[in-house]
């Protein structure tokens, strides 16, 4: 399972149990957005343009030394912007109904911040693996059985 599909998962689960959200989105620090979900049928949001505003804040913190995100909270006539902070690198963008309790929010948000931050790690381990495999196939080209089965223990973790 890739880390699209497996956050996609959570934030599926997270909507379903989680009443007033709207929409949902995982970002970087650069606007990109690792993934999304809205319960709003026929919705044009700018996903895009909500992701901007989380790079704006991790720019603006990272300026004022103001520490890792936690909740920020925007208010809007017919709706809250909620942003939080997963990872240093990774913020949870959420839209939701005005009538939302912002306590319970938060503590499901912490809560699910922690998941996405286990398959953020999941991650970067297969990534780490991964450039391990290619570098054994790469050095292992026209090397003898025995030279491969050295290199294999040699850059085995």
């Amino acid at each position: 399972m890739d880390i699209n599909n497996a956050v996609n998962d959570l934030l599926v689960k997270f909507m379903r149990s989680t009443p007033g959200i709207k929409q949902i989105m995982l970002s970087d620090v650069t606007g990109l957005i690792i993934s999304k979900v809205t319960v709003e049928t026929g919705s044009q949001s700018d996903f895009e343009g909500f992701a901007s505003i989380s790079t704006a804040l991790y720019l603006g913190m990272s300026e004022l030394k103001l520490g890792p995100l936690g909740l920020s909270l925007a208010d809007f006539p017919e709706n809250n912007l909620c942003l939080f902070g997963v990872t240093k690198e990774h913020v949870l963008i959420v839209i939701t109904y005005k009538n939302v309790s912002i306590k319970k929010l938060k503590v499901s948000l912490k809560s699910l911040s922690d998941k996405i931050s286990q398959q953020l790690d999941l991650w970067k381990a297969a990534e780490k693996i991964e450039t391990k495999q290619q570098e054994i196939i790469e050095k292992s080209v026209e090397l003898s059985q025995e030279d491969y089965e050295k290199l294999l223990d040699e850059l085995t973790f």
